[in-house]
């Protein structure tokens, strides 16, 4: 009974540590207090407001594009050719984390984190807790229109919020199919004041081809970059002095995937190209999460309620910025006291330290919180493992603190390994590393034992199962040192929780390879013993 009742509080922890932690179950507590962020209105009231700075805002996002491969004038001569004439280009461009697509469609359109609005990956997409505004509001509340062309998962995210025109049907890419249907808007005189249009070719073709180097993939950033040469043209004529926007949700790794905190997965593309705006290199570090922001200042319309990040300044005239939304949310989130002070911010500060001062608060709170409160996890768990050791040395026979020593090596070497599996290639060579890591722990474990008292022990009906209990209770001992029992969204280094969960199973295998020494050794004495014995009935064959 009290074996089973180890097992089941174990698993219960091992269970809850995964749900609240694994990017892929997506749970998700938003980390502001409602009632002292105040309503929406109050949040992201303006007190001046502007005329619109430019006829026409076009955002094209181009999923999975690499910052190298749109700047590489071969690859994209006409998006270059304009930047050379004029515009603005970012060469420090971010994406959020988690670095994968739908949490970063909506940064883009909200300005806010993953952390703050709540779509934590792709699949809660629809999830009723969001509670983030978009740009589309703000640009609704000011009089504008704008508009999306897209595949589905747009329509999901914002159909509520602007047009939608649907493009690129179950994820199969057409980007002639979006070009041509933002180039009808613009011959025909219906062009949004702000559009977005997503090409999803890239993003498919590194997938496909396991690549960021494929002939498929360049193929389709240079076909794309030949349709938006078109669509400059005609912008040229019928709204001229329209600013477009051109970016990537996520970066885009050597073997074709992204998602972790990696260089590649995280620097963005990021240009804006006006013929107002000078041509420039802009070398500071930004997100592209400034586009919401950037959009609604330059519509003359209110910030997103909840953008942590500032507009790119480069892009506005005399309007400015305004930090009273980000010191707003900053004092709304929970847990600011007493666990953990708010930041301290100098009185004359310049406005432009203050402001990425401010976002990179609001950015790194949740995972500023989450340390602290692992940090006093860790203290009480660690009082749980001396316990739980002194147990197995009062109570178990000798033997047993070097399966758990062995077991636990393990496991919390997972767990000091997590933070550096930050991409699918690492995730995949450190997966295969532990393997053979635990499988020789297990060997070990067995040379040490085999004449240790345990060895035999072991062999009652049972006691695997006593041991079981031990090693598991352990191991969520161990995880819980690691992984916090609460936090407001699920880890953003995705490939290391995923590579730690794989590390859960040593128990398992450690125990698995002990049974499989012990039930091979018993068939060896069984055998040899067999062999020793005189053959039966060999008494009566005496001669007569």
């Amino acid at each position: 009974m009290r074996n089973t009742a180890y097992i089941a509080l174990s698993l219960a922890i091992l269970v809850w540590l995964l749900l609240y932690n694994d990017y892929r179950y997506g749970r998700f507590t938003p980390p502001l207090d409602s009632t002292a962020i105040g309503s929406r209105e109050a949040a992201s009231t303006s007190p001046v407001r502007f005329r619109p700075q430019y006829p026409a805002v076009l955002l094209f996002i181009l999923d999975g594009a690499t910052r190298d491969a749109l700047h590489d004038p071969s690859l994209c001569p006409e998006i270059t050719s304009r930047w050379s004439r004029f515009g603005l280009r970012y060469d420090d461009a971010r994406a959020m984390l988690p670095s994968v697509s739908a949490p970063n469609y909506f940064s883009i359109l909200s300005g806010a984190p993953p952390s703050l609005h709540g779509i934590v990956n792709n699949e809660s997409r629809s999830r009723s807790d969001r509670h983030a505004p978009t740009v589309f509001q703000s640009i609704r509340d000011a009089g504008l229109d704008s508009g999306v062309v897209g595949f589905d998962w747009y329509k999901e995210l914002f159909g509520g919020v602007t047009d939608y025109t649907p493009a690129e049907c179950c994820e199969k890419d057409d980007p002639a199919e979006v070009a041509g249907a933002v180039s009808a808007m613009i011959r025909h005189a219906y062009l949004p004041f702000f559009t977005v249009a997503h090409f999803l070719s890239p993003d498919n073709a590194a997938h496909a081809t396991g690549s960021n180097k494929s002939e498929r993939y360049l193929g389709s950033i240079k076909t794309i970059d030949g349709l938006l040469g078109g669509i400059f043209r005609l912008l040229d004529r019928a709204y001229p002095g329209a600013l477009v926007i051109i970016a990537s949700d996520h970066g885009m790794n050597v073997d074709g995937n992204h998602g972790g905190l990696d260089e590649a997965s995280m620097r963005v593309p990021l240009y804006l190209l006006a013929p107002s705006l000078p041509h420039a290199n802009v070398s500071r570090t930004v997100y592209h999460a400034a586009i919401a922001p950037t959009v609604a200042a330059v519509a003359g319309a209110s910030l997103p309620a909840l953008a942590a990040v500032s507009p790119l300044v480069e892009a506005l005239d005399d309007r400015g910025t305004e930090s009273s939304i980000r010191e707003r949310i900053l004092a709304a989130f929970r847990f600011m006291h007493p666990i953990i002070p708010a930041p301290k911010f100098a009185a004359p500060e310049d406005q432009g330290r203050r402001d990425a001062r401010l976002t990179a608060a609001i950015i790194g709170r949740p995972e500023r919180v989450k340390e602290t409160l692992l940090l006093y996890q860790r203290l009480g768990f660690s009082l749980a493992l001396l316990f739980l050791a002194a147990m197995a040395m009062r109570r178990r026979p000798p033997g047993t603190i070097t399966v758990l020593l062995v077991n636990g090596i393990a496991v919390a070497s997972a767990g000091v390994a997590m933070r550096v599996v930050t991409s699918a290639h690492v995730h995949a060579a450190a997966v295969s590393l532990f393997a053979v890591g635990i499988f020789i722990a297990a060997g070990l474990c067995v040379a040490l034992l085999r004449r240790s008292p345990l060895y035999l022990h072991l062999r009652t009906p049972g006691a695997i199962f006593e041991l079981f209990s031990l090693l598991l209770l352990e191991t969520a001992i161990i995880a819980a040192c690691f992984l916090p029992l609460f936090t407001f969204a699920p880890d953003e280094n995705i490939f290391g929780v995923r590579f730690f969960a794989l590390a859960l199973w040593s128990p398992a295998i450690i125990l698995l390879v002990i049974k499989l020494a012990t039930a091979f050794e018993s068939r060896g004495f069984l055998l040899a013993g067999a062999a020793t014995m005189p053959p039966s009935g060999g008494g009566n064959d005496r001669p007569a």
